[in-house]
């Protein structure tokens, strides 16, 4: 027992050190399903950004679709097919919805006591950033020509 306890120990370390974090089971029915997962994205966006009025809303919503898809109206992902934290396209650190660098914010995440596996924690790291830019996306500058005053219909 002791061996088998240790052994996924390991396994959780090494995931969690390679930047691999797997993303929660009761979400595993999204994973494979990119229009199921945007739409379920699409709602926790709305609910974490409704506070600062709907132009905001739908702002947030073209940032995260920017920055998993490329497109202002494409797919919001947090997670591959595999149940990993969808990792950015071109390699590197950049994780999930809204790529947010995990090995360079992971200070951040600890001394807030956030996971950035966990999608809550995930989400409220998103709006610190957004807040500490003063209520911009400033953090996500690299993709502002795909977001940036784009009309997109709202389904």
């Amino acid at each position: 027992m002791t061996k088998t306890i240790l052994g996924a120990l390991l396994v959780s370390l090494l995931c969690i050190s390679s930047g691999k974090a797997h993303a929660e089971a009761q979400y595993a029915h999204l994973y494979a399903d990119p229009d199921a997962q945007t739409a379920f994205m699409k709602e926790k966006i709305r609910i974490t950004f409704q506070k600062y009025g709907e132009r905001v809303v739908r702002q947030a919503i073209r940032v995260a679709s920017c920055e998993t898809s490329g497109v202002p109206n494409g797919h919001i992902l947090q997670w591959d097919a595999k149940g990993n934290l969808l990792p950015n396209k071109k390699g590197g650190q950049a994780r999930a919805s809204f790529q947010v660098m995990s090995r360079l914010h992971k200070p951040d995440f600890d001394r807030k006591g956030l996971k950035i596996e966990v999608l809550a924690d995930y989400l409220v790291f998103v709006e610190y950033l957004f807040n500490r830019n003063k209520n911009s996306f400033q953090d996500w500058y690299p993709s502002k020509h795909c977001w940036r005053n784009v009309q997109v219909a709202q389904k």
